[in-house]
């Protein structure tokens, strides 16, 4: 899930990730329906980004991210933690799941 990250990122910057573009986004995997609360303090193009990625990694095989790992991307977006404790939570709730330095 780090790369939920960086996919995030990547779309704020204009540049289009690895995998597809999710184009519509069914109900089931919008964040925002399901968890609108998260967004109230974010600009609409990062909220446009979490939930383009939520679709997208879902559609790229992965699990769909749970509610704890959307809110604890928004809340490294918004700067409640950094970089860092995102990062080690998220070693923590998946614990199989390679570190690797983020270019993003």
């Amino acid at each position: 899930m780090l790369e939920f990250h960086d996919d995030v990122m990547l779309r704020l910057v204009g540049r289009q990730p690895n995998w597809m573009d999710p184009g519509t986004i069914p109900a089931g995997l919008d964040a925002l329906v399901r968890w609108p609360e998260l967004f109230r303090h974010l600009p609409s193009e990062t909220t446009t980004a979490v939930r383009q990625t939520c679709s997208a990694i879902w559609y790229a095989g992965w699990a769909a991210p749970d509610r704890r790992d959307v809110a604890d991307l928004v809340a490294e977006l918004s700067g409640d933690i950094d970089l860092g404790e995102y990062r080690r939570r998220m070693r923590v709730r998946y614990p199989g799941v390679s570190d690797y330095s983020s270019p993003v």
